[in-house]
This record gives structure tokens, sequence and C-alpha cells, in this order.
């Protein structure tokens, strides 16, 4: 039998551990998969050689521990039994593909995820289809990292379960931890091994337990995301995240059939869309169903429906109950990061950034950066980019049941009154600082402990509206529905241009809505005059023009109740921008000369500036082309006063337009082109994809179809990437005059978007 020379090291405090001269003889036999068991075979012998008598090492042992030749006796096999059912994951086993295809530099690949994400059955699947790349064997363990017991796995544990699969009899096994390590990389030194640490709690667990072969594979798994591993170790991180729509669907299919899923596939949605893409409650729901053959799959989706999630999903087997799962990690926080898990629940919104999580949990925002942090390791929220987190609806009920359980003697609005607060004055300030000629609302002091980002550049503002628009808007409809109605009347105000411009027109009427509603509760006839406004404002822009001036009307009227000329004046304006866009031009002339009446006598000059660009965009369809664009470049001049780039770009826009009709090409072009490069620096899509598609029109008239076709594309490309704007116009040009063989047109301006 070959010789494998082991050195075995001791620490100083072993130096009188005794080593006998000559170890006594197993013989172990192994069955076709790998169990191990005495009988009959070639005899293990272990001497320490050219010694007598006894050994007593202080620091260092040399042995020759007889184990066998490679390829004979024990080959370890003891993967678990693969996954029932496995969908989807082809980046992942990719990835575990290409590293078992390398050669040498002992791979080790760390799948980490949160609880329930399936990281077992991926390693475990993958494990089996792989196996015979590893004609030595495959060991496997489970860390107990994160398991009911609470007590993960020790180093002396896993080792003796290793050397035990590998049948060194335990008499003659050293008895130092350091000694027995050394021996089990020994062993693994020589051999193509595939060995699976499963379910590990750190980095500092698993570095000890790496196999000492440069031929060995080792996947670890983990709930954290064992930096040090990765560092240290050179571990390459596979993350694994929730399973995708389709995915969900295979799984679901996998376990109740084609047939039963195509019966009512709305009923399998609903259950897909309340297991929140996690596979182990996937797999936990879609076994009721399959236990349940003659129930049918509607009543599983109402049951869902009515019920809690976590009840729904709830089973016997601890390892497959959600709570139990979730459990494990919660455990596992400091006092502090569990305080801040338990909040985060509550918060109605898809994800939260570092400074709202500080404004919920009343701390300062360095704390809630390293909380989120510590929460981030174990999984239970993810984070989506620098500073945002976010965790999935299985996720908050249970941080809502733990906050529940846990913090009883706190009402949960006194932590949602600091994550409102924080919500409504950053929005007031990003909402001034892009559309500063939007007057502003008055709101109370800001306390010290709630935090809000600065916006020092319109671009700045615009960005953190679109990052936070969701939760905005599922922040209203949260006030609104647990009666918070200072908060329900004020954020849609904050909202109200960015979803205009953005065309996030269903957004826009809902949230109004609910400002109006909570603004009557108020009794706020302020609010309700701004609400009925910006709800005419809708109803203009989905072209109902009738139910636009009944809303406007209302608001006028409000405001001359209130004795507010400012108010009327800008009602009136938008009557105007009706009136125009139903073609009634002379009713829009008449609204928009009152509205610049009002503004003088008061001295607004910035919608002094705005009724006279209207008086320019509604002259244009009156064919007084001089009058137009006398009144543009006077509301361009105001407006470049008052730095207000929102209107110069209107101005810019009908300044334009008004000299395109009277056929000055070149001047045309260049006022439309600035338009639309300060309309996409302000962050209004709509109204550059617009000012593109009359620059093509211009270019067309000019003569130059090759330049007209690029800027509708350019217009065309906008509009399809904007909620609520039809590209139609756009298109039809493009088919008219840019496809082969196209007939010719005319030019059209059916908008007052200048009047803006």
């Amino acid at each position: 039998m070959g010789e494998a020379a082991i050195e075995r090291t001791f620490s100083r405090e072993g130096a009188a551990d005794r080593l006998p001269v000559t170890g006594s003889a197993r013989t172990w036999e192994a069955d076709p998969v790998g169990d191990v068991r005495p009988g009959e075979g070639d005899s293990v012998r272990n001497t320490v050689e050219d010694v007598y008598g006894t050994v007593i090492q202080a620091h260092t042992a040399n042995l020759n521990l007889d184990l066998g030749k490679r390829g004979s006796g024990v080959t370890p096999r003891q993967l678990p039994r693969p996954p029932a059912v496995f969908v989807g994951r082809e980046r992942e086993l990719l990835g575990l593909d290409e590293a078992a295809a390398e050669t040498g530099g002992s791979p080790i690949l760390l799948v980490y995820g949160a609880a329930g994400v399936g990281k077992t059955s991926l390693s475990v699947f993958w494990s089996h289809r792989a196996k015979d790349l590893f004609p030595d064997g495959q060991l496997y363990v489970n860390l107990r990292g994160f398991s009911p017991g609470g007590r993960p796995a020790s180093q002396a544990e896993v080792v003796s379960l290793f050397l035990d699969a590998f049948c060194v009899p335990v008499e003659s096994a050293p008895t130092g931890l350091e000694a027995r390590t050394a021996l089990y990389r020994s062993l693994t030194s020589q051999k193509r091994l595939l060995v699976v640490l499963d379910n590990a709690r750190d980095s500092a667990q698993v570095r000890e337990l790496l196999p000492g072969g440069e031929d060995c594979f080792v996947i670890v798994t983990s709930r954290n995301n064992l930096e040090g591993l990765v560092a240290l170790n050179g571990a390459r991180p596979i993350p694994l995240g929730l399973m995708n729509r389709g995915e969900a669907e295979d799984l679901v299919t996998g376990f109740v059939g084609p047939e039963r899923v195509e019966s009512d596939p709305q009923a399998v949605s609903t259950i897909i869309d309340h297991c929140a893409g996690l596979p182990i409650a996937l797999s936990v729901a879609s076994a009721r169903i399959s236990q349940n053959a003659e129930i049918p799959l509607g009543e599983f989706a109402s049951e869902v429906l009515e019920e809690s999630r976590l009840d729904f999903l709830e089973m016997d087997d601890p390892h497959g109950n959600l709570r139990p799962v979730f459990s494990w990690s919660y455990k596992a926080l400091s006092e502090e990061a569990a305080s801040l898990f338990r909040l985060l629940g509550l918060p109605p919104g898809p994800d939260i950034d570092i400074q709202a999580a500080a404004s919920l949990a009343g701390i300062p925002p360095k704390s809630s950066r390293r909380l989120l942090a510590e929460l981030a390791a174990l999984h239970l929220v993810e984070k989506r980019s620098l500073h945002r987190y976010s965790l999935h609806d299985l996720l908050k009920e249970y941080a809502v049941e733990a906050f529940l359980d846990e913090e009883s003697g706190t009402p949960p609005d006194q932590a949602m009154s600091r994550y409102l607060d924080h919500l409504l004055h950053s929005a007031y300030h990003a909402q001034r600082a892009s559309s500063p000629h939007w007057d502003p609302i008055i709101l109370p002091a800001r306390s010290p402990e709630i935090a809000h980002p600065s916006f020092p550049s319109l671009e700045k503002a615009v960005k953190w509206l679109s990052v936070e628009r969701l939760n905005l808007v599922s922040s209203a409809r949260y006030a609104a529905e647990r009666g918070l109605d200072f908060y329900a009347c004020k954020i849609p105000w904050t909202l109200a241009h960015y979803l205009y411009t953005g065309g996030h027109w269903h957004e826009w009427k809902e949230t109004q809505d609910i400002s109006l509603a909570a603004a009557k509760r108020l009794g706020d006839r302020d609010a309700q005059a701004r609400a009925y406004r910006i709800i005419g404002h809708y109803y203009n822009r989905v072209k109902s023009p009738d139910l636009a001036l009944s809303s406007l009307e209302k608001s006028r009227d409000a405001w001359r109740k209130l004795g507010d000329s400012r108010g009327e004046g800008q009602t009136l304006l938008a009557m105007s921008w009706t009136y125009g866009e139903a073609g009634r031009y002379p009713e829009a002339l008449e609204h928009a000369r009152l509205a610049l009446d009002r503004f003088r006598t008061i001295g607004a000059e910035n919608w002094t500036a705005r009724a006279l660009n209207q008086l320019g965009a509604v002259s244009i369809h009156l064919g007084r082309h001089s009058e137009a664009l006398d009144h543009a470049i006077e509301s361009l001049r105001l407006h470049e006063e008052q730095g207000d780039l929102d209107g110069v770009a209107h101005s810019l826009y009908t300044a334009g337009v008004s000299h395109w009709r009277t056929g000055s090409h070149q001047e045309a072009t260049d006022l439309l082109a600035r338009a639309a490069e300060v309309f996409h620096d302000i962050g209004d899509g709509y109204h550059e994809a617009d000012s593109l598609m009359v620059l093509g029109d211009v270019f067309r008239d000019a003569g130059d179809p090759g330049r007209s076709c690029a800027h509708w594309r350019r217009s065309l490309d906008l509009l399809e990437r904007i909620q609520g704007f039809s590209p139609e116009p756009v298109s039809r040009r493009l088919r008219e005059f840019c496809d082969p063989g196209a007939g010719t047109g005319s030019g059209e301006y059916g908008s007052t978007a200048g009047a803006r």
C-alpha cells in the first residue's frame, strides 16, 4: 500500500501529548453509495518509524501514516439527495461549471443570499450534476450557521466528521485540533475532491475547513457575505437572489403539473405574487397545492389573499417554516440592528435610503449606514445601490410581526411620522430646486432628528424625485389610509410637477385626489384650490376639456373666495391652456389676458412671463405671428432675469415656432434646438421630444430631409420611454416622410406646449 507522510503540528500547550509507537489496525469497506462499515479487506497500519519507546513532541511530529492508495479504500459520497424540483438559475450554474473546468488553484465558490433563496438547493443540485468530475469523492457538512439549535458546528466537530469519512481509526488519529486539521488537509492534498460547506456562519468558521489540495473544489453557502473569505482566501462570490417570474412559474409547475397550472393561471399568478419570488415559499405553497388535488386553485388564491402570507406558508417542519427560517438570521443581529429591522417593515414603499432609515429610527445617518450594512450582510435587507436597501414582502411581514411582538408599547405612527417628515421635507426641497416657478407651500419646521438631503443642482433634485417616486406615492396612500391628513395633503403637492413632466399621469391624478380629499377633511381651502387646479391640468392632458374646465372653475372660485389674485391668475392661465388644447383660441386668448392682468397688478413677474408666453402661443394659432414673436421674446427676457429654466425653455419653443411660421428657418432651428437642450437639462422629456419633433418639421420645410428624419427619430425614442404620451404624431411623420417611397405632407403645430 502507498504511504503518505504526514506532518503533525501541536500547540505549545499540548507539548506533553504522547503518541503510541505503533497504531492498532482496523479493516473497513465501502459500499457503492459510500456508507462505511467494518468488513473484509486490506488493513491500515500506522507507525512512527525509527523511534523506540514513547514519543514526546514539543512542536511537530513527522509520521508515516499509511492511508491507502488513491482510488482504493473509501471514497466518501456524502451529498444529500438532490432537490425534487429544480428550475432556472442558469447564470449561477454556468459560473459553477466554468470554475470547475479550470485546472488547479483549488477554487472556492461562495453562494450567498437571503434565507430561503435556495442556496443549498443550487449547490447540491450542481454537485450531483458534476460529481463525476471528482473521482475521489464529495464531502458535505451543514455548518449550522443559521439553524434551529442556534449553535454553529465547531471546527472540531467537522474535522472529526471528515476524518471519519476517510475511515481514519479513532485510536490512531491525532488528539489535538490543529493536528487533526492538518491530517485532514494532508488527506485531501492529493485528491480531486468536492467539499460542500453549507450554511456557514462567518469566514472564520469556514477558513480552517478548507482542504489542502489544489485539485479540490469547494462550495460554501451562507446568508452572510463572508467578505473575509473573499478578500483573504480568494473565494468567488455567486450572489443568489429571488426568482424571476418565469422561474417561479416553472417551479410551481414542477410541483403541481402543467395541467393544473393551466386550469387557473390567474390563481397561480396570485399565489406566486404572494410568495415574493422566494423559492422556499414557492415550494411550500406548491406542496400544499399538490397534496390537495381536490381543492380548486382559486380557493388557495382566495386563502392567500385573506390571511397573512406567513400563516398561509406555515408548516410543521422548521426548515420549511418561514418564521423560524427568518428568525435564525434575525437572532444573529445586534440589538441595534434588530431594532432597525423591525422598523423597516413599516414604510410602504419598495426601498429605503440611509437618510430615510435614519429618520425612521431617530438615529444619525452614520449609525443607519452601519446597521444597514449589518442587515445586508445577513441578507435581511438587499443592497440595491450604494445607499439604497429593500426587503421583499415576506421579510417585511416578518419585520412587522417582530415589531408588534417586541415593541408593543411603541406606536408605529411615532416612527412613521419621522419617516414621513423626512420624505415631505426632502421632496419639498427637491421640488423647489427642480421647479422654482411653483409657489411654495408652508411647512412646519423640521425636527433636528429628521435627516434630509441637499440639492445643490437641478439634476440632483430631479434624480432624487425619480428614485423616490414610488416611495412618495406609496406614502401618500399610507397617510390617507391611516388618517394622517397633513401628509396626505402635502406630499402630493411636492410630486405634482415631476409626475406631470415624467408622464406618470395615473399617479399624478391619484395623488391629487388623495390631496384634495385630505384638504377637505382638514378644512384647508388653499390646498383644495391647488388640488382642483392640478386635477384640471390632468384632465387637459388626457384630452377631457369639459372635466378639466369643471375642475379649474372650482379652483378659480376657491381662489376668489380667498381673495388670492395670484392663485386666481394661475388658474385662469390653466384655463387658457385648456381652451387652447381644445382649439377654442379666442377663449384661450381672453383667459391669458385676464391672467396677465392679475399678475401685472400684483407684480408677479415670473407668472407675468408665463402669461405672455401663452399669449404668444395662442397668437400663433390665430395667425398673428408678429405679435406671437413679440410676446415670446418679452417672456424669454423675464424668465432669464428670474433664472427660471422651465420658463426659458417654453419661451424659446414659442419663439422658435413663431420664426418657423414666418419662414425664418435658421432662427427657428437655433431657438428650437436651444429649447430641446434646456428641456433635457431640467428632465422634461415630453417637451424635449415635442421640441425635437417640431425641429424636424422645420428641417423638412427647409429641404433637409436627413436632419428632419434624424430629429423625428430622436423624438420618437424619447416618447417611447415616457409614460402617458402618444408617439403616434412622430411615428406618422416617419412613415410619411422617411420611409422609402413616402409622399409629402404639411407641417402642423397642434399644441400650445410653448405656453407652459
